[in-house]
């Protein structure tokens, strides 16, 4: 079976809407943490455990929205650094796919 993620324009929703993220859909948010975790924990690569932790800027923003709402406080705006370490690590886990293809 294989499952298929469609993430358009998920790293592009925090600059756009800063002040507001517990209010936005969360689903898309959802399937990108299954995504990269699921796709680490199968590579056994730490990356994205270690950037989702709420220690980092990522992990922050994710975990106030998705992963703990109930305990992890939203961080302040701007969320830039926490869209460039999400963009990163989904161009590491992207390309070392593309890779492993070829």
């Amino acid at each position: 079976m294989t499952t298929v993620y469609v993430l358009t324009g998920i790293a592009d929703r925090p600059q756009r809407r800063p002040q507001t993220p517990r209010l936005r859909p969360r689903p898309k948010l959802e399937l990108a943490v299954e995504l990269l975790r699921g796709g680490a924990n199968t590579a056994e690569d730490t990356n994205a455990d270690e950037a989702m932790d709420t220690d980092q800027p990522l992990g922050r923003l994710v975990g106030s929205m998705v992963l703990d709402p109930d305990t992890v406080s939203t961080p302040k705006p701007p969320y830039r650094q926490a869209v460039e370490q999400g963009k990163a690590l989904f161009e590491a886990f992207v390309g070392s796919r593309v890779a492993a293809r070829e």
